[in-house]
């Protein structure tokens, strides 16, 4: 088993484990080092490490937010689809999962003091 990073627009957004080389590559996942986080920065075949939010700008910060919430979002776009094996009810509970976070940039602005809607069952 080794850690793969999961990385949009040059941002780490998650970190998986998985068995199979050619499947994390297939995924475009990026094998990585145990020290590398969610929301570090990925270029040129480097990661960077962002731990130290008070450098980055509240611009950034929120960037970085919606980063992680548009990915939420991407991994639960089967949900809503006509040929989803969900009944009505769970759908909607995706559907209201799916709002909350969109709303998350109402209220929060760094993914420090964000409070993530649960994903439904």
């Amino acid at each position: 088993m080794s850690k793969y990073a999961v990385i949009e627009k040059g941002v780490v957004v998650n970190i998986v484990i998985a068995d199979s080389e050619e499947f994390a590559s297939e995924q475009g996942w990026v094998a990585c080092e145990d020290s590398v986080k969610k929301n570090d920065t990925y270029a040129d075949g480097k990661f960077t490490s962002v731990s130290n939010e008070e450098t980055k700008t509240s611009e950034e910060l929120l960037q970085i937010l919606k980063q992680t919430r548009n990915y939420m979002l991407k991994n639960s776009d089967w949900t809503q689809g006509n040929d989803s094996p969900l009944t009505d009810k769970k759908k909607t509970e995706w559907a209201t999962y799916r709002q909350a976070l969109r709303d998350i940039t109402k209220s929060a602005t760094s993914l420090d003091d964000v409070s993530w809607p649960t994903e439904p069952e």
